[in-house]
């Protein structure tokens, strides 16, 4: 069948596998209440209301969209009866749904339509940090295709609750592709140069008709939800330049004119300029609270608010890590800057956010908890002398303290033990970080005690900090892994992956573009008669495009670089 839905047998079969009576409503209830707060892809009311009218007896579309959400939502439920009957682990917790839904070999591809497009996007969210976890890019190509396929990614003149519903999971589907795309290194099958759709409507899902013919109703309250998709839609859409301008091969820089220092210098300016801008326009209700004020939230605004700001950390982190190894000391020094205060920031944020008793799991912050720590890492590698007592509080250099950044680092591998029991990529991550802790604890443990501290990487000599890179720190007795320590962990350390030749360490997780990707920031092929025109001899620049994350992520104080920031275009 080249459509198998429609095959009267296989939908007998997964009829059987729904589960029943209260469970059934548990799952449902797993998934709105921890899944939709951030992907609001379904419409709560509509979801119940074909539900009650037995639509999953009826239609195979709808029958394997519940079947998904049952997966979905299995992953917090404490019911036994989730677990898969081959693997007993907390782990396999509703592949048994999952496997049920993709019985007979569905293509949706055959078929698209709202329906079949949130069953594709609720598959990446299931996948996502699974042991399969490199599939929710394939599924996450999918989608796209679907999307094209329904003329979704263009400007429409209808507003019913359908049209309303195909913009908001695409506008989940485009975060996730992005996310996906920078964890598992390639590129996105859709870019931002390619949409032009107009942002959800924030209405709340309570004040429509579930209908999907439905009109909108007369606004009476916004929802929160919705305003925070909107926003981390936008986010992603600098993410997304990043990753077609940054991460590009270094043949594709010099075909845009950012292969020179010029060019590299203007394209960290002009992203971290766009960070800033982003941020600005946050309302007060979508900003974090002061940290002793997050009991006072209700969790799942909380939720939805700090899973925000941890996704603007993880932006900030992705734009400026590949600038740490530039040769200009003014480009690297601000950006491992931008880079430390925002893995800062985020492990205060996430400390404040766990003290809440009720507080949710981050789940779509694995990835950014991990860049963070990995960060922190390289922070400790570069400002580690030896020999001077773990309780010293001394300042290395100006912003760099040891005991702060152990306390982030534990702070950030706690965050994802919480999570190991959820997601098989969390407990993965917190091995590679504690395996290089170890390494780094048992290297300079082997290193004399005469030896000299680094030089801080923001205490930079304009003679010697563009030469300056981790090989300092190989040492030729240390040619063979400690004991405890992994091979793979001791290969990557003593790799020179700070070399802009070698992807590596901050580079982990990137995809390079093709040329054809890197069209993104509007008339990009001007960027070269751009970077005549900026004042790249006017002086030190770190201060025009260093983020401010500690003054932008709460209401009091924020300091936003906007007269230097060019317009945006059509402004």
């Amino acid at each position: 069948h080249a459509y198998a839905n429609d095959n009267p047998h296989i939908l007998a079969n997964l009829q059987a596998d729904i589960p029943s009576g209260d469970f059934l409503f548990t799952l449902i209830d797993g998934y709105f209440e921890r899944v939709n707060l951030v992907f609001p892809i379904l419409h709560r009311p509509l979801f119940e209301s074909q539900l009650r009218n037995n639509l999953h007896t009826q239609d195979g579309d709808f029958m394997r969209l519940l079947l998904v959400v049952c997966a979905v939502g299995a992953r917090w439920c404490k019911d036994p009866r989730v677990l898969d009957d081959q693997w007993s682990s907390e782990l396999s917790a509703g592949y048994r749904w999952f496997r049920s839904a993709y019985k007979g070999g569905i293509n949706v591809l055959y078929r698209p339509s709202l329906v079949n497009i949130q069953f594709t996007v609720l598959s990446v969210v299931f996948l996502l940090g699974t042991s399969f976890d490199d599939m929710t890019w394939f599924f996450a190509a999918k989608a796209s295709r679907m999307f094209e396929a329904l003329g979704s990614h263009r400007r429409k003149q209808s507003r019913t609750l359908a049209d309303e519903l195909m913009k908001r999971a695409f506008r989940c589907h485009f975060i996730l592709d992005c996310f996906t795309s920078t964890t598992v290194g390639k590129p996105s099958a859709l870019q931002n140069i390619d949409v032009d759709v107009d942002d959800v409507m924030e209405i709340d899902d309570l004040q429509w008709t579930p209908d999907l013919h439905a009109l909108p109703p007369p606004p009476q309250r916004s929802s929160l939800q919705l305003a925070a998709l909107n926003h981390a839609y936008r986010l992603c859409i600098t993410i997304d330049q990043a990753l077609q301008t940054v991460y590009a091969p270094t043949s594709v820089k010099r075909q845009i004119g950012l292969g020179s220092s010029q060019g590299e210098e203007w394209i960290a300016r002009s992203l971290n300029q766009q960070l800033n801008r982003w941020a600005a326009p946050i309302p007060g209700n979508l900003r974090l609270p002061d940290q002793e004020d997050f009991t006072k939230c209700p969790i799942p605004h909380l939720y939805s608010t700090v899973t925000l700001w941890t996704g603007y950390c993880y932006a900030a982190i992705c734009i400026n890590r590949p600038f740490i190894t530039s040769k200009v000391p003014e480009i690297s020094t601000t950006s491992f800057h931008n880079c430390r205060q925002a893995a800062r920031q985020r492990a205060k944020m996430i400390q404040a956010y766990y003290e809440v008793p009720t507080a949710l799991p981050l789940q779509f912050a694995i990835a950014g908890v991990f860049s963070s720590a990995m960060i922190l890492l390289i922070d400790s590698i570069a400002n580690s002398p030896t020999g001077r007592p773990r309780e010293d509080t001394t300042l290395d250099s100006q912003g760099y303290s040891a005991v702060a950044n152990e306390r982030h680092l534990r702070i950030c591998s706690a965050t994802l033990e919480r999570l190991e029991k959820y997601y098989h990529i969390a407990g993965r991550l917190n091995d590679i970080i504690k395996e290089f802790q170890d390494f780094w604890t048992s290297r300079l443990a082997a290193q004399p005690t005469g030896t000299q501290p680094l030089k801080s990487l923001d205490s930079y000599d304009p003679c010697t900090a563009s030469s300056f890179t981790l090989k300092n720190l190989e040492s030729p007795a240390l040619s063979q892994p400690p004991p405890g320590v992994s091979t793979l962990a001791w290969k990557q350390s003593t790799s020179p992956y700070l070399t802009t030749q070698t992807p590596g360490l901050f580079e982990m997780g990137i995809p390079s573009l093709s040329f054809s990707q890197t069209q993104t920031i509007s008339h990009l092929t001007s960027i070269s008669n751009e970077l005549h025109s900026s004042p790249h001899d006017s002086g030190v620049l770190s201060e025009e495009w260093m983020l401010n994350i500690d003054k932008i992520l709460f209401p009091g104080g924020i300091v936003y670089d906007l007269d230097s920031s060019p317009a945006e275009p059509g402004k």
